[in-house]
């Protein structure tokens, strides 16, 4: 399954007027379903997958993978929104469980669809984050996709979402459906971010044409890079203040940009790191937004 043609659905929906009601707590919520989330509390995958049938590919992995990043707490079974219900599968609950992280912490809630089948449990989907009232926040989906801790040596997240796209598109960038930015400092002392990855996603018809839009628009240092996205290549520039060094490239309709940014004085990132912090951004991109068949 291609995540972006649910992204894609969203935002037509979204743009269409449509809304987007939250789900409501199921007070007569299904004991096995409980007992599973209980058994995720506890990080007992094993236990969990003897209470399951079948269901998707991309839960155990998925789980497994938000699992480690920190214990899972507080489960509550909800009912799927009225607007959502029509296409979900009869009987389909979504559950929702609390990270045990400090409550700054901006990706902190997960929720994933189940139901009751043969009296054991159906995973749907995959484990994903969701906002607090218990609907699947396009977003913050993407926004875990681009930074983790050890991506750049010592980089800590600064903040989410400031990447404008009007300037570019101003000069001929095609417009993205979906724009998600994440950027980080790589040391406490730095007054402002010196590291950034975002992703500008797009319909399968666009894409191609907006990587060549960067391409095209890049400055003379540019070369291609090998062994990321399904095109990609670097670029070194010198605005203001610093030294850029970018890898741009193409995964699954999603345009994605890695820059470290040095300022006048400080050491530049070199390419070789910079490459190995793109290239675990393209491996989540590729693990979570790409087709599976």
């Amino acid at each position: 399954m291609n995540r972006w043609l649910i992204i894609l659905v969203v935002l037509i929906l979204a743009g269409c007027g449509g809304t987007t009601s939250a789900p409501t707590p199921n007070l007569a919520s299904s004991g096995i379903i409980s007992q599973w989330a209980q058994a995720l509390e506890a990080g007992d995958l094993a236990k969990a997958k003897t209470m399951m049938i079948g269901g998707s590919e991309l839960w155990e992995e998925s789980t497994r993978t938000t699992l480690a990043r920190a214990p899972w707490k507080h489960h509550k079974v909800l009912e799927l929104a009225a607007n959502e219900k029509p296409n979900a599968p009869p009987g389909t609950m979504r559950v929702q469980w609390e990270l045990n992280l400090a409550a700054s912490e901006r990706h902190r809630l997960l929720c994933v669809d189940v139901r009751e089948r043969e009296g054991k449990v159906e995973a749907l989907n995959n484990t994903q984050y969701c906002t607090p009232e218990g609907t699947f926040d396009m977003r913050a989906i993407l926004e875990p996709l681009l930074f983790e801790e050890g991506d750049l040596p010592g980089a800590k997240v600064y903040a989410y979402d400031e990447y404008r796209a009007d300037p570019v598109i101003a000069r001929g960038m095609p417009k993205p459906l979906a724009v998600a930015s994440v950027s980080a400092k790589r040391s406490a002392d730095d007054p402002l971010p010196t590291y950034f990855a975002r992703l500008l996603g797009y319909d399968p018809g666009t894409s191609e044409a907006a990587f060549a839009w960067w391409y095209d628009s890049a400055p003379p240092t540019r070369a291609d890079v090998s062994g990321i996205g399904e095109r990609a290549f670097q670029v070194e520039d010198r605005p203001a203040g610093g030294i850029s060094h970018m890898i741009i490239f193409l995964r699954c309709h999603g345009v994605i940009q890695v820059d470290a940014f040095a300022p006048a004085g400080a050491p530049p990132v070199d390419f070789d790191t910079l490459k190995r912090a793109a290239e675990q951004v393209d491996r989540r991109i590729q693990a979570t937004m790409c087709p599976t068949n």
